[in-house]
């Protein structure tokens, strides 16, 4: 009876251990933000460059979007986008792995038909690591307004 006892009290503290030191380990992480811009006024039937920045923590990278190794490559989609508007590419920095502020260039193509306020959303998904971990993905939603002509 005292051998089991003994047993599970080790292997609980062993386990109580090893999840308070995960817990510190994330406790500590500053996680990236994501902003975005568009120029205040654009033109129906053309192109339209919006920015979209994140501000990733000293220490840590994410992954450009045409990174091909193990990592999770960041990606920006339109969400709920009116009919006609669309991603006509996205310009990103050169690299496997981006630091710093890393700034994305998503250029949308606005239909001839679009006119007045509008506000668009982006759906922005990275991951970010340092030499030892890679957090999970994350998405996060930013928006971006412009007036088109």
């Amino acid at each position: 009876m005292k051998k089991t006892s003994f047993a599970k009290t080790v292997v609980i503290g062993l386990f109580a251990a090893l999840s308070l030191g995960a817990l510190a380990q994330f406790g500590s992480v500053k996680f990236a933000k994501v902003t975005a811009y568009a120029p205040h006024t654009s033109w129906r039937g053309h192109v339209l460059t919006t920015r979209v920045a994140v501000a990733v923590p000293f220490g840590y990278h994410i992954y450009n979007p045409h990174f091909t190794g193990t990592g999770v490559p960041t990606s920006i989609e339109l969400v709920n986008a009116p009919k006609g508007v669309k991603i006509e590419g996205i310009v990103s920095p050169k690299g496997g792995t981006l630091a710093g502020k890393v700034v994305f260039l998503p250029k949308l193509f606005i239909p001839k038909w679009m006119h007045g306020a509008k506000t668009f959303t982006y759906s922005v998904r990275f991951q970010q690591c340092n030499d030892k971990i890679c957090l999970p993905p994350k998405t996060v939603d930013v928006t971006v307004h412009t007036v088109v002509k």
